[in-house]
């Protein structure tokens, strides 16, 4: 018996069964990508997660390349490619630019693991899915490695896949430790679809010749050996003692678990409509979020419905749902695991790696539609309106300020323009991004060091202590809520002194104030705490 014929990619009744994909339709979707992706690439400034590749690249006097290489245990490939590139030469576009073209590449890799998976049709139908994806898109104009590990996932995939299907080549072994390798370095996340996919291949393997069981586990034993010293750095980084059996789970990270069951459906939702639609990531953070979401509820029901059914459809249909729902399920369960021992955040783009799978699901769906898109039975429905809240979630991005990322360069540039030199300028929790920005980064007051607010007391006292001395300046508010998550500071801030400006940028609220009476006397320095 060979295991390999229960992975035939003959689909019965399938006129597309033997048929190749068309080579020029790969190739316009591929165009098709790379405009939605190099469209508005350094038009945004850096956020949190890219300042942390920025940081990695430029430590200051003293440190080294390799000194930083082997220290960056999530995204060292990235920091690798971008180093030549930025380290003397500070530019939003080059230092996403590896994510750009990780990204643009995945899409002949998604095309042809559709086509293994279930023929031709299947695979041009995931190429468009993924060229118009909001998440993909999101990730490809993000400074780090999400989308390199989806590119070396889909490589190490379709190797996989070949090896499953025919006789194990040494080659092809290698091939795959190596790729895997790479995608775990392009992502530390990337593990969780490796060990779903080691799991498969402990399935696969029963019954195989003692040869080909042993060139598999050398294949995953080498990506294992190639990332190593990275894993090691991580689980002295992240605290993985606290999985063993009776450990305290104590505060780590921010604070309490970050795993709710509505993320499951929530990770699922992101990564096929991406981060643009309905409320945005920021709004999900205030405390008014519940509102936001009963606003859009006639919305998310409509797009969730789409997607189940879809999802299911492929499932159905699919000729692999066994093995791409392990590849699915292990990664979000061993995330979940992580988050609920307070070792890692539960967040969708920690499941990146996943998203081909999704997006392959969904195309096995698609492709059993026939003659075009009549009026006709819910599956046509359901691909109607994934596609178009696809399409208007990516109108979202490149269009609606709501979904951009934060503004702080403008903000930046306001503030040295309209500002008096000297004056305090009080930037909470994003202050090391602001000060790339800003040419007087002496002038800025940081907040380091001070834990969130659990009250509306604790947060006014933060926010006067700050205060206190000064005669004017200016204050920035961006993601707040992570020392003020109840966002007491916006309705506080008139309490404590007088507002004469108010400038308002996506992501971010630009105030201008002066101290009121005594509040004024024996002003303190402006350069308290900087950069």
């Amino acid at each position: 018996m060979n295991p390999g014929r229960e992975y035939d990619t003959r689909f019965p009744g399938d006129p597309d069964t033997d048929a190749s994909m068309r080579p020029v339709l790969i190739g316009l979707l591929t165009i098709l990508a790379a405009v939605l992706r190099i469209y508005g690439l350094g038009r945004d400034a850096l956020w949190i997660d890219e300042y942390f590749t920025w940081r990695m690249v430029n430590p200051g006097p003293g440190h080294g390349f390799w000194e930083q290489l082997l220290d960056n245990h999530q995204n060292p490939q990235y920091m690798a490619m971008v180093w030549p590139m930025v380290r003397d030469n500070f530019s939003e576009t080059l230092l996403r630019l590896p994510a750009c073209v990780a990204g643009i590449a995945s899409i002949p890799l998604i095309a042809r693991l559709g086509q293994r998976l279930q023929g031709a049709r299947t695979g041009e139908w995931a190429a468009l899915l993924m060229a118009i994806s909001p998440f993909h898109v999101w990730y490809s104009q993000e400074a780090r490695g999400y989308t390199l590990a989806i590119f070396w996932g889909l490589c190490a995939t379709l190797i996989l896949l070949r090896m499953y299907d025919r006789e194990f080549r040494h080659r092809d072994a290698a091939l795959f430790g190596l790729c895997a390798g790479l995608s775990v370095l392009g992502n530390m996340s990337a593990l969780f679809l490796l060990s779903a996919q080691a799991l498969t291949t402990l399935w696969v393997l029963r019954g195989r010749p003692r040869g080909e069981r042993l060139t598999l586990l050398t294949a995953l034993l080498t990506a294992a050996l190639l990332v190593s010293p990275w894993v090691a750095k991580a689980t002295g980084v992240l605290a993985f003692e606290r999985m063993l059996p009776g450990a305290v789970v104590g505060e780590a990270l921010r604070g309490e678990t970050t795993f709710t069951m509505l993320g499951w459906p929530y990770t699922v939702f992101t990564l096929l409509y991406g981060v643009s639609l309905g409320p945005s990531p920021a709004e999900l953070h205030w405390p008014n979020r519940m509102a936001l979401i009963r606003a859009e509820a006639p919305l998310l029901a409509v797009a969730g419905i789409a997607v189940l059914g879809v999802l299911v459809a492929g499932l159905v249909s699919a000729r692999r749902r066994g093995t791409l729902l392990v590849w699915i399920v292990v990664p979000v369960l061993l995330l979940t695991a992580l988050a609920l021992r307070n070792i890692k955040t539960f967040t969708p783009r920690y499941l990146a790696v996943i998203l081909p799978y999704l997006l392959a699901i969904s195309a096995v769906a698609f492709s059993r539609l026939r003659g075009g898109f009549r009026l006709a039975g819910p599956l046509r429905i359901a691909v109607i309106v994934f596609i178009a809240l696809n399409l208007v979630s990516l109108g979202n991005h490149h269009l609606r300020s709501r979904y951009a990322k934060p503004d702080l360069e403008g903000a930046a540039a306001f503030v040295a323009e309209t500002g008096r030199p000297g004056e305090p300028v009080l930037v909470p929790v994003v202050n090391r991004i602001f000060a790339l920005y800003y040419p007087r980064p002496e002038e800025i007051v940081d907040f380091d060091g001070l834990a969130p607010a659990r009250n509306r007391s604790a947060a006014g006292e933060m926010l006067a202590v700050k205060l206190a001395g000064l005669r004017a300046g200016w204050i920035v508010l961006n993601s707040t809520w992570v020392l003020d998550p109840s966002n007491y500071w916006i309705e506080l801030l008139p309490d404590l002194v007088d507002i004469d400006l108010v400038r308002e940028f996506p992501g971010t609220m630009v105030y201008h104030w002066t101290a009121r009476g005594d509040d004024a006397q024996n002003p303190v320095p402006a350069t308290e705490s900087t950069e």
